[in-house]
């Protein structure tokens, strides 16, 4: 399998016509530490996968997504997916889930293809950090 593309963002819209909207797409999310409140605080994370079958592969039927930040799972699912042309790019997207985050970190996302709940591929891991700007320091 080839990946194509991975867009983390903060939403994703089905539109008609099997588009999608992709809301807030980003490399990395940089918070202001100084108008924190208090920890942790609850991101938005979403993912768009783009991917191509290769064509002396079997042809996957669902795919295990699972959404951490740094140790600790926030979010794992399985959803069927359809390739309806193995020849042509495909896609998969994880809408909206929310990641309670503590500071800075990574947020992973992990994709498991596999063929009527038999793993055939080794997992694709994409990573979007978190980096937290202007931390109050304590005063002693």
């Amino acid at each position: 399998m080839k990946i194509l593309a991975f867009v983390p963002c903060e939403d994703i819209r089905p539109e008609l016509g099997g588009k999608v909207t992709l809301i807030g797409a980003t490399d990395g999310i940089a918070l202001d530490g100084s108008k924190v409140a208090s920890w942790p605080v609850s991101l938005r994370a979403a993912g768009y996968l783009r991917f191509q079958v290769e064509r002396s592969e079997p042809v996957p039927s669902e795919v295990m997504i699972r959404v951490t930040f740094g140790e600790t799972e926030v979010f794992i699912t399985t959803v069927p997916i359809v390739v309806p042309r193995p020849d042509l790019p495909s896609s998969v997207s994880l809408g909206m889930v929310l990641v309670p985050v503590n500071g800075q970190g990574t947020i992973k996302f992990t994709y498991s293809f596999r063929k009527h709940g038999e793993r055939s591929w080794d997992p694709f891991v994409f990573d979007v950090p978190v980096e937290v700007q202007n931390l109050p320091t304590k005063s002693t």
